[in-house]
């Protein structure tokens, strides 16, 4: 019996390093996409944006919306949630004034839609691939494109 209690322990502590090393390494992997080498530091390089519009992102462009600027920071590949299905991430950076976060969109398994996120207490959604929010029937977004709608009633 000692023997099966020693082995569970050690099944769980090798459990719990292989999460940690995991979500390590995704940190890591984040962080190495959003170096700051050739991040615009200049107001002019901001490309302004509507919600409800297509925009173009890139990695060395801001895109100024009325509540927040963007940034693309890069890609990053999981396999969460425990299956062995790599899933694809894009990560952006959200700024205004001195808040800051980071939010993602992914098709995860094959479902392609709005991915919805909060940002200084208002409600916003972030779509790629298709954009149907607002919108009679779907536009198809272009592989560098994006579209973002705030979805909370305004004041």
């Amino acid at each position: 019996m000692k023997k099966f209690a020693s082995k569970f322990g050690t099944a769980k502590i090798l459990c719990g390093l292989l999460i940690a090393l995991s979500l390590s390494l995704l940190i890591l992997l984040i962080m190495e996409n959003s170096s700051t080498q050739g991040i615009p530091l200049n107001e002019s390089e901001k490309v302004k944006a509507n919600y409800r519009e297509k925009v173009e992102f890139s990695r060395d462009t801001w895109i100024e919306f009325p509540d927040f600027d963007l940034l693309y920071l890069g890609t990053g590949v999981s396999t969460g949630g425990g299956m062995h299905v790599p899933i694809k991430s894009y990560y952006f950076k959200i700024v205004k004034g001195s808040e800051e976060n980071i939010i993602f969109w992914t098709a995860g398994t094959g479902v392609v839609g709005p991915i919805p996120f909060e940002f200084n207490d208002n409600d916003y959604i972030i779509e790629m691939k298709l954009m149907s929010s607002g919108r009679e029937g779907e536009d198809k977004l272009g592989k560098n494109e994006l579209s973002i709608s705030r979805t909370d009633k305004r004041p």
